[in-house]
């Protein structure tokens, strides 16, 4: 009995930090995209890299950025198509993967260079990605390269966002474990790789 109660305290655990992480990245975008200043400056990278790192199941980790993505997209701009949509939802499964890496290996460093890695790679695959499937620029290294430098906006924020939510969320987490919000055995378990 008392093994199902910490299964069932270990559940809603995960169930709320599972929604808050979605919730954090929904209503990031959503600011993101009324403000023209903050474009980019979601928590969206932060949240995969966290969530990957956090859950032991990796399908669960990985619905994470999946499921912010198509809640926040329901208000926001089309993609020009799927296949450049889907390109985009595939990119945000690299920080899950990150994150994942990442555990009983943690410290300021490796989070902060986790989280700018997932801020350049999402730079270069999704910038090329509207290089390839967009008509603004031309089909050779310099439309390329126009495409990338057009872009560096958007990264400046990206890399400050995965930055200063990765930092809160890893610090947040740690917080919580340490004055005993979440039982040490659930961040031990948490924490360990899962094969």
């Amino acid at each position: 009995m008392e093994n199902f109660k910490v299964m069932k305290r270990e559940t809603m655990i995960e169930l709320g930090v599972f929604a808050g992480l979605v919730a954090l990245g929904v209503v990031t975008r959503l600011i993101s995209a009324e403000f023209t200043e903050l474009s980019n400056f979601t928590a969206t990278g932060a949240a995969a890299l966290f969530a990957g790192y956090y859950f032991r199941n990796r399908w669960v980790a990985t619905l994470v950025p999946l499921a912010l993505m198509v809640i926040s997209n329901l208000a926001l701009r089309q993609y020009d198509s799927f296949g450049q949509m889907a390109i985009v939802y595939a990119a945000l499964a690299l920080p899950v993967v990150l994150g994942h890496s990442l555990r009983g290996r943690e410290n300021g460093w490796r989070i902060g260079g986790y989280a700018f890695s997932t801020s350049i790679w999402f730079f270069f695959i999704t910038n090329f990605t509207y290089w390839a499937w967009n008509n603004l620029y031309a089909k050779n290294t310099a439309g390329l390269i126009e495409s990338y430098a057009m872009g560096l906006p958007f990264l400046r924020n990206m890399v400050a966002s995965d930055l200063l939510f990765s930092f809160l969320l890893f610090g947040a987490f740690a917080f919580a474990v340490q004055v005993g919000m979440l039982p040490r055995r659930l961040a031990t378990t948490s924490v360990a790789a899962n094969t």
